[in-house]
């Protein structure tokens, strides 16, 4: 495993917090796969989807948040990850209900509500 170049909000060292996803998403996801981060945050599980899928993978991140600039960011200072994910700043809902999204820049894992 890579060690990524990662800026937390909260954290100042995430590095055990990366291994244990790596080692945890290591078992589902092989290289050339694609995988989806639902609420990508600040791209912690995203970089290390995009570690796991390598060159030919590709990582499709949904982030509609505050913290979407920070996943650009993140994305962008781990440079061999640029092509291979691929971010958009929208949230994701099933037709039977809306969920918006809660975040608060005190908390680095955001959550959502119903929204009524």
């Amino acid at each position: 495993m890579i060690t990524f170049n990662f800026k937390h909000p909260i954290h100042s060292d995430y590095s055990n917090e990366l291994k244990n996803f790596y080692n945890i998403f290591s078992k589902y996801v092989k290289s050339n796969d694609w995988a989806v981060d639902i609420g990508a945050g600040v791209g912690d599980t995203t970089l290390v989807l995009g570690e796991l899928v390598g060159e030919g993978g590709k990582v499709i991140c949904l982030e509609p948040s505050i913290t979407y600039d920070l996943l650009i960011k993140n994305i962008q200072i781990n440079k061999d990850f640029i092509k291979r994910i691929q971010p958009y700043k929208i949230g994701a809902y099933n037709r039977y209900c809306i969920k918006k999204i809660v975040t608060s820049p005190q908390r680095d894992n955001g959550g959502y509500r119903d929204w009524k």
